[in-house]
């Protein structure tokens, strides 16, 4: 079996921010060994109190864990309102990481790792992807709600003359 990086990023926000988010995701992978992928319909799993605007799945022959989350914080700079929870799973490393990531940098509380032993379990002897990403998608939902409920400025304040 061809190991591969699997990246997926689940958005959330107002939908127009989020399509022009994955947009400029999906421009900054061009030239990258991989395909990008439109945005898609994406369930969050049972216990979510929010829903996702979609997700955006992306598959490489190189390992681009750094490099992604790179590029989703300076992404995530040009749509604050966006909260974008980045899942990547490094087969050739045995390792999977999820972010939350808003206006830049990582949500307190929103890192989760899976790696070595923890990583093979939950992988098991069927390799499976998906319980991979739902264990980092269960990780991150307590981030991902309070990043959403947290008020954000939209605006320069107001200059208010006495």
């Amino acid at each position: 079996m061809a190991m591969v990086t699997l990246v997926k990023t689940v958005l959330f926000g107002n939908r127009e921010e989020v399509e022009s988010y994955a947009s400029a995701l999906n421009e900054k992978r061009i030239g990258m060994m991989g395909e990008n992928a439109a945005l898609e319909p994406h369930e969050v799993p049972d216990g979510y109190h929010v829903e996702s605007e979609g997700a955006l799945s992306y598959e490489s022959k190189q390992s681009l864990v750094t490099t992604e989350f790179q590029m989703a914080e300076e992404v995530s700079k040009l749509f604050p309102g966006v909260v974008a929870n980045v899942m990547i799973i490094n087969q050739d490393m045995s390792e999977a990481y999820g972010r939350v990531i808003q206006d830049g940098s990582i949500f307190p509380g929103g890192s989760t790792n899976l790696e070595d032993g923890e990583f093979d379990q939950v992988w098991g002897d069927d390799f499976s992807d998906t319980r991979i990403l739902e264990e980092l998608e269960h990780g991150a939902q307590d981030a991902i709600e309070l990043a959403i409920h947290i008020p954000r400025a939209t605006s320069e304040p107001e200059n208010v003359t006495p």
